[in-house]
């Protein structure tokens, strides 16, 4: 995220609110000052930002998610379970890892669309979701939101 950030051409730097440099209450409430006043504000934000944020309508109308968001067994029962599938000779990826980043993606993507009326852009810079199967998967537990590749 600082280096994407670091990487902006000097013109969108100010427009850029960025996790961590502020609290989060702080950084939403300059981030709705902004849209309010006509001003073009950008939250860039870690995973946690795709949770728990509610940013209906002119507050969120673009999400970029720059990979899918697979991740490890961080326990040891959810170690022990992909263990335990893998001896009954199944795949604890596509049983657990797949369906935990569909659910994840989704969450993020719904960031953008909140209510009725809300429409957003949803970017996903991984290709894995068009390349791989399981992106394939992944796709088709997502509302049937257009998809365009470049």
């Amino acid at each position: 995220m600082q280096a994407c950030y670091a990487a902006l051409p000097q013109d969108l730097v100010d427009q850029v609110l960025v996790q961590g440099v502020r609290s989060r209450t702080e950084l939403l409430r300059e981030h709705g000052r902004r849209v309010k006043a006509g001003a073009r504000s950008i939250i860039f934000g870690l995973q946690s930002f795709g949770e728990g944020i509610d940013l209906p309508g002119r507050l969120c109308e673009h999400v970029v998610i720059d990979k899918l968001p697979f991740t490890p067994p961080s326990s040891p029962v959810e170690e022990a379970l992909a263990e335990w599938l893998s001896g009954q000779g199944r795949d604890p990826f596509n049983e657990l890892s797949v369906p935990r980043a569909a659910m994840k993606l989704a969450q993020w993507a719904g960031r953008g669309v909140r209510t009725e009326t809300d429409w957003a852009v949803i970017t996903v810079c991984d290709t894995r979701l068009t390349t791989m199967r399981y992106g394939q998967a992944i796709l088709a537990g997502l509302p049937p939101f257009p998809v365009v590749q470049p």
